[in-house]
C-alpha cells in the first residue's frame, strides 16, 4: 500500500492552504467564543501559528522582535489574526446572552457544510451561524438559495435580527460566504415567555388519552406535545380543547383529547404541554404525564382443560392451559396482535385472583373472531387449587379476567388444579463450605462443595439484608454441576448475608447450607496489555507505553514503561489497577517522536478503557494492534534522529535550509497533543 502524507510545503508555505487553514481557526474559535462554558486561547492560536504533527503540533511564540531574529527566528505573529480574536472577545465581554444565555441548536446540514445554534437570556437572543464549505451559500432566487434556519417556538415572526433581517414564517434565512460566520442580536424583541402550564394528567379510555392542566393567565394558546419515550423525543401534536373550567379565583383547568389515528394499542405516551402568547412565545414544558391507549376487550374466556393434576418435580410444569379472547375488528385479523398481554395463573379457591401467582402465555392460534393463548403452570406445594386466564391491553394497568363459562362474572367457573405429592420425599444433602467475596463495586462471588447425589437437580441461592438469614429471598438457581455464583445489582458497601440449598429431581430442597456474607467493592484487576507491532518495527527497538495513570507514567516525555515481547512475536505487560479506572494511553519506541500512527500514517485518538474484570475472575485482557510509528517507513523519517537519547533536531520537515521552521527540542520537554493542553497527544 502507497501512502502519501501531505508535506510542509504543502501545508504551510501554499499561501492559499495556510489561508484556508486561518479560516477554520476564525471559526472554530467563533463557536468557542459563542458557547457555554468559559473560553481558553491556548498561546499562539490568536497570532496563526502553524505546526505539523506530533510533537510539532505547538511551536514557540512568533514574537517577532530583535531578540528573537538574532535566534534565528523570523517568523512575524498575525496582527489581522488577533484583531479578531480580540473583537471576538469584546463580543462575548459586551453580550451577556453569549456568557449566560441558554444553548439551543436550531440546524445541522452535514451536506450542504452548515449550523446553527441559539443562546437566549430573558428578551435578548443571538443566534450563531456558521458555513464551514469552501463555497459560499447559493444565491435566494436559486434552488435552496441561501441558509434557511429554523426558529418556530424559538424566536416568533416579526422578530427583528441584526443586519437588517426579520423572521420569517418561522425561519431567518441569510447568505454566508465561504468559511465564515456570523452572530446575529435581537432588536427591542419580546422574548419573555408565560409561565409553564401545571398539573397535567393524562388518562386513557380505549384509544382515546383526555388530557388536563392547570391554565396559564398569559397563554393564547396551548401546544401538546407527545413521545413514545420518557423525558425526551416529543413532537407536537393537534389537541382537541372540549371544556375549560374557570374557578371563582380566575384559575382555569383546561381539558382535551388526544384521539390521533396514530395511536396504539398497548402503546404507553407521553405528553408534555406548553402555554404560548401573542407574540408566539413558548413556555417551558408542563410535567410529564402517560397513558396507555387500548383496545377494549369485548370477551376472555379459559378455553380447556377443566381440570388438571399435576404431580410435583423439579423440571416438571403442568399440561398446557388455554384462553381466548375477543376484540371486535382485530382478533379477527391473521395473527398474533401487537399490545395484547396474556396470563394464566392458580390460587386459593374462593380468593381474590390478582393475588395468585400468574404467569405468561404466547400466542397459539386464530380460531374464527378469537385468538388463542397457551401457558403452563409450575407449582410447588401440595393441594387443590382454581385457575384463570386474564388479558390486557393496557400493558397490564388493567385485565379482564375469564372462566370456563365466559360469562359477565368472569371468575366464578375457574378450573381445578389437583397438585400431588412426589412419591420421593428424601431431601438431598446439604452443601457445604458455602465462601462469599466481593467481586467489584456490585457483585458478590459464591462457591461451595458439591453434592454427591445421583438424583440432584441443582442449587439454590438466597440472600439476606440483615444477618443472619432473615427474611431471605431467592436471588438465583445452578445447575447440579455449577458450584458457582455472582449475585449483582447489589450496592457498595452493604452487608450481604447468603445461604444454598440443594435441590433433586423431585423438588425436595436440603436443609440451608452454612451462612457466608461479604461487602462489595471495587477489585484491583490485573490487566493485561497484548500489542501486535506493525512489520515496520525496527528490530532494536523497544515498545514503551505512556497514559494518564501512575503505573504508565503520566504522560512522561521519556517513556520508561516498557513492555516484553514474546515468542509469537507479540508485546505485553501487566498492570494492577482497580476496577472502575478509566485508562487512556498511547505506544510509543520510547519517545513521543515516535508514537503510534493510523494505517495511513494519520494521527489517532487515544486508546481508551475502562478497567473491569472478566467474568468470575479478577483479571482483565486488552488486544491492541499498532498500524504504524512515527518517523518510521512509510511514516517519514526524522532527520539525524535515531532510537536513542534526546537531542536537538530539526522537526519533521521538507528541507533542513527552511527558514520558518525554528529549531526545537525533542525528547525532553513537553509538546502540546492533538487536543490536549497536558503535552501529549489526545483527540481534538
Amino acid at each position: 500500500m502507497s501512502i502519501r502524507t501531505e508535506s510542509r510545503t504543502e501545508r504551510e508555505l501554499n499561501a492559499a492552504n495556510l489561508a484556508e487553514g486561518k479560516k477554520r481557526v476564525q471559526l472554530a474559535a467563533l463557536i468557542q467564543m459563542t458557547m457555554p462554558g468559559a473560553p481558553t486561547i491556548y498561546y499562539g492560536d490568536e497570532v496563526g501559528v502553524s505546526g505539523g504533527s506530533d510533537p510539532d503540533d505547538r511551536r514557540t511564540y512568533p514574537w517577532g522582535d530583535a531578540n528573537t531574529r538574532k535566534l534565528g527566528d523570523t517568523r512575524k505573529p498575525d496582527t489581522q489574526m488577533r484583531v479578531y480574536y480580540k473583537g471576538l472577545t469584546k463580543l462575548r465581554t459586551d453580550n451577556q446572552v453569549l456568557r449566560e444565555g441558554k444553548l439551543q441548536y436550531l440546524l445541522t446540514d452535514d451536506a450542504a457544510g452548515t449550523a446553527a445554534y441559539g443562546r437566549k437570556l430573558g428578551d435578548a437572543a443571538a443566534i450563531v451561524v456558521v458555513n464551514t464549505s469552501r463555497a459560499p451559500t447559493p444565491r435566494f432566487d436559486q434552488p435552496a438559495g441561501g441558509i434557511s434556519i429554523p426558529v418556530a417556538g424559538y424566536l416568533p415572526d416579526g422578530t427583528q435580527l441584526s443586519e437588517g433581517l426579520t423572521v420569517q414564517n418561522g425561519e431567518v434565512r441569510l447568505k454566508l460566504d465561504a468559511l465564515s460566520g456570523k452572530v446575529l442580536f435581537t432588536q427591542n424583541a419580546d422574548l419573555t415567555p408565560p409561565a409553564a402550564p401545571t398539573g397535567l394528567t393524562a388518562t386513557a379510555d380505549g384509544l382515546t388519552v383526555q388530557l388536563s392542566f392547570n391554565g396559564v393567565p398569559d397563554a393564547a394558546k396551548y401546544q401538546l406535545y407527545r413521545s413514545p419515550l420518557s423525558g425526551g423525543g416529543y413532537e407536537p401534536i393537534k389537541f382537541s380543547v372540549r371544556r375549560i373550567y374557570v374557578s371563582t379565583g380566575g384559575e382555569s383547568t383546561i381539558v382535551g383529547y388526544d384521539n390521533s389515528p396514530g395511536l396504539r394499542s398497548g402503546q404507553r405516551y407521553y405528553y408534555v404541554v406548553k402555554a404560548l402568547d401573542a407574540a408566539v412565545n413558548e413556555s417551558d414544558a408542563s410535567n410529564e404525564a402517560s397513558a396507555v391507549p387500548s383496545y377494549p376487550i369485548d370477551a376472555v374466556s379459559l378455553d380447556r382443560p377443566a381440570a388438571l393434576d399435576y404431580t410435583i418435580t423439579a423440571a416438571g410444569r403442568s399440561n398446557p392451559i388455554f384462553g381466548r379472547i375477543t376484540i371486535a375488528g382485530i382478533t379477527s385479523q391473521a395473527g398474533d396482535v401487537p399490545g395484547i398481554l396474556a396470563q394464566v395463573g392458580f390460587g386459593a379457591p374462593g380468593t381474590d385472583p390478582a393475588t395468585w401467582s400468574w404467569v405468561d402465555m404466547t400466542f397459539s392460534a386464530d380460531v374464527g373472531d378469537q385468538d388463542e393463548y397457551s401457558g403452563t403452570l409450575k407449582p410447588e406445594s401440595v393441594g387443590t387449587y382454581s385457575y384463570l386466564v386474564r388479558f390486557s391491553t393496557s400493558q397490564g394497568e388493567t385485565w379482564v379476567y375469564g372462566d370456563l363459562d365466559g360469562g359477565t362474572n368472569w371468575t366464578n367457573a375457574p378450573g381445578t388444579l389437583t397438585v400431588h405429592p412426589n412419591p420421593d420425599q428424601t431431601a438431598p444433602a446439604t452443601p457445604t463450605d458455602l465462601t462469599a467475596r466481593s467481586h467489584g463495586s456490585s457483585s458478590v462471588s459464591l462457591a461451595w462443595s458439591a453434592v454427591s447425589a445421583s438424583d440432584l437437580y441443582g442449587y439454590v441461592v438466597y440472600r439476606s439484608n440483615v444477618p443472619p438469614g432473615v427474611n431471605p429471598i431467592e436471588v438465583g438457581r445452578t445447575d447440579a454441576a455449577t458450584t458457582h455464583f455472582t449475585d449483582t445489582g447489589l450496592e457498595t458497601g452493604t452487608t450481604y448475608y447468603y445461604y444454598v440449598r440443594a435441590l433433586d429431581q423431585a423438588n425436595n430442597l436440603s436443609a440451608p447450607s452454612n451462612q457466608a456474607s461479604a461487602v462489595p467493592s471495587a477489585l484491583q484487576v490485573d490487566v493485561t496489555l497484548v500489542v501486535t507491532p506493525p512489520a515496520s518495527t525496527p528490530a532494536n527497538a523497544t515498545l514503551s507505553i505512556a497514559g494518564n495513570q501512575p503505573e504508565i507514567c503520566n504522560w512522561c516525555n521519556e517513556h520508561t514503561v516498557k513492555l516484553t515481547k514474546g515468542d509469537d512475536g507479540k508485546w505485553r505487560i501487566t498492570f494492577t489497577f482497580a476496577e472502575g479506572t478509566p485508562v487512556e494511553y498511547k505506544y510509543t519506541l520510547g519517545t513521543w517522536d515516535y508514537v503510534e500512527k493510523g494505517a495511513a500514517c494519520d494521527e489517532i485518538s487515544n486508546r481508551k478503557f475502562t478497567v473491569a474484570p472478566a467474568d468470575d475472575s479478577d483479571s482483565m485482557t486488552v488486544e491492541d494492534t499498532v498500524k504504524n510509528w512515527r518517523n518510521v517507513a512509510p511514516c517519514g523519517a526524522r532527520e539525524g534522529q535515531s532510537l536513542g537519547p534526546a537531542r536537538i533536531a530539526r522537526p519533521n520537515r521538507d528541507s533542513p535550509s527552511d527558514p520558518a521552521v525554528p529549531p526545537v527540542l525533542t525528547g525532553t520537554v513537553p509538546v502540546r497533543g492533538e487536543g490536549r493542553e497536558d503535552g501529549v497527544p489526545g483527540d481534538l
